[in-house]
């Protein structure tokens, strides 16, 4: 769409949700990250829909870099696991 004539909904449904769901979801499902993933799918996409070779590249980032937190949260967790009770009783909102 644009300013005058408003969003157009047709292609703002075809480009960010069936598109991506066509192209992405079945790697996403069988992704080992998939439930701690806060990947944004908006950084994937250019102005004519989603980019899946900068997504696999975002994906991949996204991957190594939670593998990483991982590690040191259980590293952490076997060291020293009064550092995560500390972490735990710090109240959020």
């Amino acid at each position: 769409g644009n300013v005058f004539e408003g969003a157009d909904l047709e292609k703002i449904k075809k480009y960010y949700i069936e598109e991506y769901d066509e192209k992405s979801l079945t790697r996403c499902n069988e992704c080992w990250a998939r439930n701690l993933c806060g990947l944004c799918y908006a950084a994937c996409y250019e102005a004519e829909g989603i980019d899946m070779e900068r997504k696999e590249k975002v994906c991949g980032a996204h991957r190594y870099a939670t593998k990483g937190e991982l590690i040191s949260y259980y590293s952490i967790l076997e060291e020293k696991p009064e550092v995560i009770e500390e972490i735990d009783a710090v109240p959020y909102y």
